[in-house]
């Protein structure tokens, strides 16, 4: 976390209103927006966290304390707080308003315009919002034109076919060769980097394969099968909150998807969550009522509910 401005003043502020403030939530939220005009998120965030614990569900606290989760960086964290807001609120302007600030520092201009003309749709009147929609369109125009010079750059198909040929021939060191190859003359070459982390993978080399599948998703944070690669690499890690977090990307790329539904289901389930694996699973079934895998995954995290935790082992190889 960066440091930030007034930290100690702040968390004094903080602990020290209970004693003070009157037991409503207008005051509370006075106090916690005075804090994060004042430079001092971390007290707003603390602030608004005790609030709701008085005041559940409250909109208008749910969006300040994602705001200062997004002054902190604690995108998780908001992003669960404004959620929560929209789904509490589906027709409160400022919550989409905050969803679109959300997606547009972590971003996502296209998916960020959204949220931002649905504010603006529920609330005309939110002059404010219309900044924010010119930035997020410049967000959205600039990641487009990035897609565009990347997908001018030499494909090297030729040398492609050739590495993964040899792959298939079990020669994966000469494979690894022609890969790095690519990544010396482009640097930012998707595919190359993909090929390269499914040979360290397959050597058991994990944290190589991490770095490059990071890489991938940083350069094509639109390709669904970097991101679900990911997470199969973060889970054999352990790392089942970073795995959690690329497994929410899954399924916001493709949420129509049983297979999104099963990634993050058989992640979550990983992380011994049975309960939300279940609810993960039986979403994928909905979807797509012949899923095996998810019906399969169904089963497993039932039985194991009650029982010693198990470890879930489904597969996520070739979901896309």
């Amino acid at each position: 976390m960066p440091p930030v401005c007034g930290h100690k003043t702040g968390l004094a502020l903080a602990s020290g209103l209970w004693s003070t403030l009157a037991v409503d939530q207008k005051a509370h939220f006075d106090a916690a927006l005075r804090a994060l005009s004042s430079g001092n998120p971390q007290a707003a965030a603390e602030i608004c966290e005790k609030s709701l614990e008085a005041f559940p569900g409250d909109a208008n606290l749910l969006c300040l304390s994602a705001r200062a989760n997004l002054a902190l960086r604690q995108y998780s964290a908001a992003e669960k707080n404004v959620e929560e807001a929209i789904q509490r609120f589906p027709d409160f302007a400022l919550a989409h308003e905050t969803f679109g600030d959300l997606l547009l520092v972590q971003g996502q201009g296209s998916k960020a315009l959204s949220a931002y003309q649905t504010a603006m749709r529920l609330d005309p009147a939110r002059t404010e919002t219309h900044g924010k929609i010119d930035r997020a369109r410049d967000l959205e125009k600039a990641v487009e034109e990035e897609r565009a010079r990347l997908s001018a750059r030499r494909s090297f198909d030729a040398e492609l076919k050739k590495g993964i040929q040899l792959e298939l021939d079990g020669e994966h060191q000469s494979a690894e060769m022609i890969y790095r190859e690519i990544l010396t003359k482009d640097p930012d070459h998707v595919e190359a980097a993909r090929l390269l982390a499914g040979i360290a993978a397959l050597k058991k080399r994990f944290r190589d394969a991490e770095i490059f599948l990071k890489r991938v998703v940083k350069n094509a944070p639109d390709f669904t099968r970097g991101w679900v690669e990911l997470v199969n690499v973060q889970r054999e890690m352990d790392k089942f909150d970073e795995a959690t977090e690329s497994a929410k990307h899954v399924l916001r790329l493709a949420p129509d998807a049983a297979e999104s539904h099963m990634v993050y289901a058989a992640t979550i389930g990983s992380a011994g969550d049975h309960q939300a694996a279940i609810d993960a699973y039986r979403q994928a079934i909905d979807i797509s009522p012949d899923k095996t895998g998810a019906i399969t995954g169904l089963a497993h995290h039932q039985k194991t509910l009650g029982q010693t935790i198990a470890t879930a082992d489904d597969s996520l190889d070739g979901i896309f």
